[in-house]
């Protein structure tokens, strides 16, 4: 899959925000940020383009998690979505770097097995905005305000209030109603990340994690090799789902 060095960069700075949300950076995700970095070839830790690009992160990290402590869940998401903004600009120019942008994601949110409410929002969120005309102005009007124990309803499902605070679900359908009557829906230009992408994502993600762990136990070289082709078998499919038709590469 052919991204460039701009849209990758873009792609890890995001995802390390993501990991950020929930108040702490494990170390299986910064495990992961290293190890999809080290994919790319002007990824090198000690040189300096390596340097900046964490230098950056973990800075807008750390200005992230200062904000947390001032800011309810609406005003920290928007300020998630007002550091991300550039970067999904930059990521948005291709059909095939946005599918590759929200494997990246999915799978370091699952990095430490805790994929938590506010970065499955925050994943919603994000994929609203790829998907549609307004982009991010709209969305950040368009976030619900939480904790009022006020339910929302949504076109498919319904939002609980207070779901950061003990609500186990979070549903967004095809647009994020604001608490308030009347705000226009997003409108969509074409489905980039469809809610089957992510769903399908986010599993193979979860097999992915499973079957390595297994690898690592396997106590022959016979159920060592299954696995391994099990693993190569769903690393393709996902491969391939990211790809897509040649024809739908840019927007």
């Amino acid at each position: 899959m052919k991204t460039t060095q701009e849209q990758d960069r873009a792609i890890l700075r995001v995802s390390y925000l993501l990991a950020t949300l929930d108040g702490n950076v494990s170390d299986e995700e910064k495990k992961l940020f290293r190890k999809v970095g080290g994919a790319y070839s002007w990824f090198t830790p000690g040189n300096q383009k390596t340097n900046d690009l964490i230098d950056d992160v973990v800075s807008s990290s750390e200005r992230l998690l200062r904000l947390k402590g001032f800011y309810n869940e609406q005003e920290f998401l928007t300020a998630f979505l007002t550091e991300t903004e550039n970067d999904c600009k930059t990521i948005k120019s291709s059909n095939v770097a946005s599918r590759k942008a929200f494997a990246i994601w999915i799978a370091m949110c699952l990095a430490d097995k805790d994929f938590s409410a506010i970065e499955r929002i925050a994943i919603k969120l994000l994929q609203q905005s790829f998907n549609s005309k307004q982009g991010f102005d709209m969305l950040i009007n368009m976030i619900p305000v939480w904790g009022t124990g006020t339910t929302i309803s949504t076109a498919t499902g319904l939002v609980a209030g207070g779901v950061l605070g003990g609500v186990a679900g979070y549903f967004v359908g095809k647009a994020i109603d604001n608490k308030m009557n009347g705000k226009t829906e997003v409108q969509n230009v074409g489905t980039v990340i469809s809610d089957d992408f992510l769903k399908a994502t986010e599993d193979d993600c979860v097999t992915l994690g499973n079957l390595l762990e297994q690898i690592e136990l396997a106590k022959t070289p016979t159920e060592k090799a299954k696995l391994e082709n099990a693993y190569k078998a769903i690393e393709s499919g996902l491969h391939a789902r990211i790809v897509g038709n040649e024809d739908d590469s840019e927007n």
